[in-house]
């Protein structure tokens, strides 16, 4: 699928597992899903073929300064985890997360960034870095793996065995359902918001 349907299925799929009932827990849904739900095509290069990349990235950036914001203002689980943690923890998480988005990088698309120890390791260096975020990036995450499964290309998820890639090879990553799924994740989260908004 899409950049910008991984994020919006990203922060819905966070907002359905995490469950939010506070502005601060649905802060962290939104970050953590926004996040999980791209990072997977972090080795995806954004040029004139690929702009929706370029969106992506911009539409979970946006996302990420405007509820840290509001995190900072209420001081939510966000801040405070920053406040209380040690400063080795948060050197260590922002460490590993740099390397391995550097890592990342490098490497082909759906090899690591879609495979079960780019799951493990990232959410480790998350976890290091802001554990209350770790959740709803774990959600963000499985479900940009789970859309990409059904294309066509297939998914090298035990990354580096070579053997055992997958795809259900049901759709086209920017054919029809691309937008089916945008919709839903969109609505999705409007709905949880709408529901946070009224508690």
């Amino acid at each position: 699928m899409m950049g910008k349907t991984h994020v919006s299925v990203g922060v819905a799929t966070a907002l359905l597992v995490t469950q939010p009932v506070t502005l601060g827990g649905f802060s962290v849904a939104v970050i953590g899903g926004a996040i999980g739900g791209i990072i997977s095509d972090m080795e995806v290069r954004s040029n004139p073929k690929f702009r929706d990349a370029l969106h992506a990235r911009f539409i979970a950036l946006g996302l990420t300064v405007v509820f840290l914001l509001v995190d900072v203002i209420t001081q939510g689980l966000i801040i405070t985890s920053f406040l209380e943690n040690s400063s080795l923890r948060l050197i260590t998480g922002s460490a590993i997360l740099i390397a391995l988005v550097i890592f990342g990088r490098s490497t082909s698309h759906r090899t690591f960034t879609h495979s079960l120890l780019g799951l493990i390791s990232l959410s480790a260096g998350v976890w290091l870095l802001c554990p209350p975020l770790t959740t709803a990036f774990v959600a963000g995450f499985i479900s940009h793996v789970l859309l990409d499964l059904l294309n066509k290309q297939p998914i090298q998820i035990f990354y580096p065995i070579k053997k055992g890639k997958f795809c259900l090879k049901l759709f086209y990553a920017n054919g029809a359902m691309n937008t089916v799924f945008l919709i839903l994740g969109i609505v999705g989260s409007l709905f949880w918001a709408g529901r946070v908004a009224l508690i």
